[in-house]
């Protein structure tokens, strides 16, 4: 039993890996310039002032770079700020956290409420 939950822990590894190459990815790879929307509706910024910005947050470096300072920070949970609330996107999480843990434990509550009763009478039939 112990090998076969080591094996799986191992076996997680590279989709780990997948799954953030294909988040960043998207979220890297999406149509618009993060520095615009971070900008948008500041007046007198200059193309030196976005070029600015753009060395600050590490979107001048190459992709591959820019992945492994994303996963960097992740894995240390920092997950950067946020270009459209100018806040730090831990704290945004933060807030909303408890709202999504209750949602997500009455769910939970409804799943089984529901689903043992309709499983009970599925076995009988």
């Amino acid at each position: 039993m112990r090998t076969f939950i080591l094996r799986r822990l191992i076996y997680a590894i590279p989709t780990l890996i997948g799954v953030s190459i294909i988040t960043f990815a998207i979220v890297r790879l999406s149509p618009g310039d993060p520095i615009r929307l971070y900008t948008f509706g500041a007046r007198d910024i200059t193309n030196e002032d976005i070029e600015a910005l753009r060395r600050v947050y590490g979107l001048d470096k190459a992709m591959p770079l820019q992945y492994i300072d994303w996963l960097s920070r992740v894995v240390r949970l920092d997950f950067g700020q946020s270009f459209i609330y100018h806040k730090d996107a831990g704290s945004l999480i933060l807030e909303i956290l408890p709202n999504t843990l209750q949602l997500a434990v009455v769910s939970l509550v409804l799943q089984i409420l529901i689903g043992v009763p309709l499983g009970v009478v599925a076995a009988l039939k």
